[in-house]
């Protein structure tokens, strides 16, 4: 009964809720608060029934906010090899000012590059230079910021993450416009299906472990 009272007082969960509580193995839709009991629907239609006060002795996560803020969070990852950064040269950097996103970006940086660079021969010979990675991450936020299924009114950024034995991860931080679940992931596949057939223009190779039929061309190669 006190359990039921500061459940329904503090709105900690109620009925259309998603919430996860992993002690228990639940994930799912709220179907019904109870005096004694909540009901819970899982994604494969199972039906879960548990004591109201496993609320109060467990911790569990209450989805609703992120229904209610408009805007659901991709935080994904590629990995770059690094055998495929390089600096940029002039024939690379006038293919991908082709490209309408980054027009604007090369010009504007290639212009201050020159700048600093005509000041710093003067007095160390330090060069600056742009790189494929670099504006690749360029374009990648600037794609995001031109897509309308991305909420502009939430973080959305594109970073670099520590370097590891695999290479360099290039993190996509964003919210879709759009919470339902089955809109969402169509939204992040189709950005990430556009983001990965991408780094080919930037010149970019994407690591993945090698199968074997990877090493038996290896192999093959070799003893051609």
């Amino acid at each position: 009964l006190v359990a039921s009272i500061q459940v329904y007082g503090g709105n900690l969960i109620k009925e259309g809720d998603w919430i996860e509580l992993k002690n228990l193995d639940i994930d799912g839709e709220v179907l019904e608060v109870g005096l004694h009991r909540v009901k819970v629907k899982a994604w494969d239609n199972s039906i879960t029934t548990f004591p109201t006060s496993k609320l109060l002795e467990l911790t569990f996560k209450n989805w609703r906010n992120m229904t209610e803020s408009g805007g659901r969070r991709i935080k994904r990852n590629i990995i770059i090899k690094t055998s495929s950064i390089r600096f940029a040269d002039n024939e690379f950097l006038k293919k991908i000012s082709a490209i309408k996103l980054l027009k604007s970006y090369v010009a504007d940086k290639t212009n201050e590059i020159e700048k600093e660079n005509n000041i710093s021969n003067n007095k160390n010979n330090i060069q600056r230079k742009l790189t494929n990675v670099g504006c690749f991450r360029i374009y990648i936020k600037k794609y995001l910021e031109n897509n309308k299924n991305i909420n502009k009114k939430m973080t959305l950024m594109v970073r670099q993450k520590p370097l590891n034995q695999y290479g360099l991860p290039l993190e996509i931080y964003a919210f879709t416009s759009n919470t339902n679940w089955q809109d969402y992931e169509n939204i992040q596949s189709d950005i990430f299906d556009h983001i990965l057939a991408s780094t080919k223009l930037f010149e970019l190779s994407v690591y993945q472990s090698p199968s074997s039929y990877d090493l038996n061309n290896f192999m093959k190669e070799l003893k051609s």
